[in-house]
C-alpha cells in the first residue's frame, strides 16, 4: 500500500518518484511554501473585506458612497 505523500506525489507528477530523496524534500518544501502564502493571502483578503479600515471622510469610496443619487 502506497502512502500519502507517495499517492499526492504521483497524481501531481506522474508514477514516477524522484530518485533522489534530496529533490523529493525540496519538491515539498516548494509546495509548503506555496501552501503557506496561498493561504496568507486568503486570510488577509477576507480580513480585508470584512474590516477595510478606511475610515477617512476624504477617501475615495466616500465619493461613491455620498453621491446623492440614493438621497430622495
Amino acid at each position: 500500500m502506497k502512502s500519502i505523500a507517495e499517492l499526492v506525489w504521483s497524481a501531481w507528477c506522474g508514477t514516477q518518484l524522484p530518485a533522489d530523496p534530496t529533490t523529493a524534500a525540496l519538491g515539498w518544501m516548494i509546495v509548503g511554501a506555496a501552501a503557506i502564502t496561498v493561504a496568507f493571502a486568503f486570510v488577509q483578503a477576507v480580513r480585508f473585506a470584512w474590516r477595510p479600515g478606511e475610515d477617512a471622510p476624504d477617501h475615495v469610496k466616500r465619493s461613491i458612497f455620498d453621491d446623492g443619487i440614493l438621497d430622495r
